[in-house]
């Protein structure tokens, strides 16, 4: 990761602010599917709603909405910065 840019897991954005994906955990085992989802590195990705627990979470990833668990979340590494 980049220390000059401002990076912390997809699980601690707020509702209805829009990120970009920036990197995934390393040994993320669900980088393949997370590929597959279109959670690529430079897409932008908004958290819509998180479940009174905080999991699972609603996310949209272009115009794809999707429901992701908390765990999964945590390997998903989001920047504010749009020039990721």
């Amino acid at each position: 990761m980049i220390a000059d840019r401002q990076t912390f897991p997809l699980r601690d954005l707020k509702p209805n602010v829009i990120a970009v994906v920036h990197d995934f955990v390393e040994g993320t085992r669900n980088r393949i599917r997370f590929a597959e989802l279109g959670l690529l590195p430079g897409r932008e990705i908004q958290v819509l709603r998180k479940a009174p627990l905080g999991d699972p979470l609603e996310i949209q990833v272009g115009e794809t909405l999707l429901s992701i668990r908390k765990r999964e979340a945590e390997s998903i590494v989001v920047s504010l910065d749009h020039e990721s």
